[in-house]
């Protein structure tokens, strides 16, 4: 479609942020959202206008994934313009616009790498943008390490991270961490006080722990029950945080795999919509044919 030229797309099932719109139409122009009709049509539409009939089809908001390391073959951590752009013109065919660059725990060097590249990557018409980069680990717990490499594990190191920052061109804006290893709380604090999402994961804290950490700033938890502490009678863990503390979101990946569909439902009973993100998490392996 050429976006110089306004379409008007109708009879479409609209998800609108507060409604559901029926039969409702949707004007573009200039690339950009520039009306949206509930049944009855704009009185008049541009001129050279292209008329689509979405009958039967539903008009959704472009996807944000906050947390994915790859797709397609491509890996944020292959550190090159290349695997970006693998990634940023694939995920469109999913929905996804836009993505949060998220790299993995590996040696100090791997990970600057990886950060310069986002750092001078271009987002390209057409692609999903990436707006970000999610720095999971090195300052994780290696007890609930999952497929973070454990020789690279590391304690929060702000003047360490203080250098990830500037060479990413202040481009992380969410960090994956253990707050256990935190122990008065400096570096949460001050990363949130930069305005950094502090995200606690893979992680092996306890209730307790979690309502102290959010005390510190920590507001989201990610890929909520995996590589945390789960709901047991005589602490409800992390899992239980999320359901008890109203200031924290949390991220999930819902593939029923991951998390299993009597869980998700639980979750859902339990957090509602409004601070569940729903995450892939995915690697080079997403949209790659079976072998």
């Amino acid at each position: 479609m050429d976006q110089d030229n306004p379409i008007y797309i109708k009879n479409a099932t609209i998800y609108a942020e507060q409604e559901v719109i029926e039969n409702g139409g949707l004007l573009l122009s200039h690339g950009k959202i520039a009306g949206i009709y509930s049944k009855q049509e704009p009185k008049q539409l541009p001129k050279e206008v292209q008329v689509i009939n979405g009958e039967g089809l539903n008009i959704i908001p472009g996807f944000i994934d906050g947390h994915i390391h790859g797709a397609a073959g491509a890996d944020v951590m292959d550190a090159t313009e290349e695997a970006l752009d693998t990634m940023a013109s694939t995920l469109p065919k999913e929905g996804t616009t836009s993505f949060l660059a998220t790299t993995i725990t590996q040696s100090p060097e791997q990970i600057e790498q990886a950060l310069m590249n986002v750092a001078s990557y271009k987002n390209k018409p057409g692609q999903s943008d990436i707006i970000g980069v999610h720095l999971e680990g090195p300052f994780i717990e290696k007890g609930k390490a999952g497929a973070q490499p454990l020789e690279y594990i590391v304690k929060p190191d702000e003047k360490l991270f203080n250098k990830w920052q500037k060479l990413s061109g202040n481009n992380i804006k969410t960090i994956t961490m253990a707050p256990e290893h935190d122990q008065n709380g400096s570096f949460i604090k001050r990363l949130t006080k930069a305005g950094i999402n502090v995200s606690a994961g893979h992680t092996d804290t306890d209730y307790a722990g979690i309502k102290q950490a959010a005390a510190y700033g920590v507001r989201q938890l990610t890929h909520l029950c995996n590589a945390m502490s789960g709901i047991h009678h005589r602490d409800i863990g992390v899992v239980g945080a999320a359901f008890e503390l109203e200031e924290l979101r949390a991220e999930l990946i819902a593939d029923g795999i991951h998390v299993v569909p009597e869980m998700l439902q639980l979750i859902y009973q339990n957090m509602g919509s409004s601070r569940l993100l729903l995450i892939t998490d995915a690697m080079r392996a997403k949209c790659l044919p079976p072998r």
